[in-house]
């Protein structure tokens, strides 16, 4: 009985996908029937041996030079052929583990061939993969493993320009995660959407969820986590033209930030900038000034260029433009959705 699982193993790697070339065909009916003709207990052991090949290779590639953070640039061409021709079999090992009872199997497969996604280049394989691996978390019931898939194929679909399946997915893990009382989880996926809708140019439902993100905040009592929140809001408020809107959020941030001790004078410095600025931008000149000012004190003894930048800004004439410089690149939020 081993040797012929050993063989079946050998031959299966096709047959588990029902897809075959025509050289395939002999081979795939073969293992079928070879398959049916085992017992439950002995098909379990052959699928999981061929799955536990998959994680192989899976792990193999991911640690290959210029590997899944690389976009596989220079990889062996043998090792993303077999990557390729593995996406069959991998995507019909998935359907029979979780029609079989071991859908915790389909789970680690999923999760392992997630970096692999853009080396493989099917868009309807990505599909099925996501659609199979979520399908499997949902049987074992496992929230923390159906939010990770999600996000592995939310960001999939972010950075293949997918954007309607990436947000379809980031607002499942919000929901997800709001019924698990994970506040952690809620939050970073809030500032995910954040970044995201303003990349996608979507500035309302950014505001909509960063104004979200500092209510969820202020439930906590997390000050600190409030003030990235009001940042976050008041930088795509700038970005989208409405310097009066971004004003009471920067007012805010400037005294929380002044009451927390974790916070140091330069990003203290950066929010009263960006609040003198969002007063120049109203026309409320000496209310920018006095912003401008309080930021000089805190940096005059610890950043020299930093302070004569924004002399500068206080030299500007009334109703001029204000000097830029990379001062003002103020910290956008971030795409993770794991917590830190």
């Amino acid at each position: 009985m081993q040797e012929r699982l050993q063989r079946l193993v050998m031959r299966g790697l096709v047959a588990v996908a029902g897809q075959a070339t025509a050289d395939d065909t002999s081979t795939i009916v073969s293992v079928r029937q070879s398959m049916v003709d085992l017992p439950p207990v002995q098909q379990k052991s052959l699928a999981s041996r061929i799955g536990q090949y998959f994680l192989g290779v899976a792990h193999e590639a991911r640690l290959a030079p210029d590997g899944p953070a690389g976009g596989f640039e220079g990889v062996n061409d043998l090792w993303m052929d077999q990557v390729r021709s593995l996406r069959g079999p991998v995507a019909g090992l998935m359907r029979w583990e979780l029609g079989h009872g071991l859908a915790e199997d389909a789970v680690s497969l999923a999760r392992a061939w997630w970096p692999l996604a853009g080396a493989v280049a099917d868009p309807a394989w990505v599909k099925e993969l996501a659609e199979t691996g979520e399908r499997a978390a949902i049987a074992i019931r496992d929230p923390a493993a159906l939010i990770e898939l999600l996000t592995l194929a939310a960001e999939c679909g972010d950075r293949d320009g997918d954007w309607l399946a990436a947000e379809a997915r980031w607002v499942r893990i919000l929901s997800l995660a709001r019924e698990q009382k994970n506040h952690d989880v809620v939050c970073a996926t809030l500032i995910t959407l954040g970044d995201f809708y303003r990349r996608w140019g979507r500035l309302h439902r950014a505001m909509d969820v960063l104004s979200d993100l500092i209510a969820t905040y202020d439930r906590a009592h997390d000050d600190h986590g409030a003030l990235r929140a009001l940042r976050h809001l008041a930088v795509v408020l700038l970005d989208a033209g409405r310097a009066a809107a971004a004003v009471p959020y920067l007012v805010r941030a400037v005294a929380l930030a002044a009451e927390d001790d974790t916070v140091g004078n330069s990003a203290h410095a950066e929010l009263l900038i960006m609040l003198g600025r969002a007063h120049w931008m109203n026309n409320r000149i000496r209310a920018g000034r006095e912003a401008f000012s309080g930021a000089l004190a805190l940096l005059v003894d610890i950043d020299a260029d930093g302070a004569e930048y924004v002399r500068s800004l206080l030299a500007t004439p009334d109703g001029g433009s204000l000097p830029v410089t990379g001062f003002d690149a103020v910290e956008r939020p971030g795409r993770r959705t794991r917590p830190p």
